[in-house]
């Protein structure tokens, strides 16, 4: 779905959940997701300052182990 000719949302549904990603009509850049939570309270994510072909170190994303 084209949105405000500048969005494109495509909208993925899984087991009664339901996720919108956000991308940008001209780059097809990922540019936000929206949600809901338990309480059917919307929650927003958007991406700003994106910088593409970064290079970043393998641990950037590396979860602590939990006791």
């Amino acid at each position: 779905e084209i949105l405000d000719k500048t969005y494109i949302n495509f909208t993925i549904i899984e087991n009664d959940n339901k996720l919108n990603v956000f991308f940008d009509n001209k780059t097809f850049n990922l540019i936000g997701w929206q949600t809901k939570d338990i309480y059917q309270n919307v929650n927003v994510t958007y991406l700003s300052s994106i910088r593409l072909n970064q290079k970043i170190k393998k641990d950037l994303f590396k979860l602590p182990t939990q006791n």
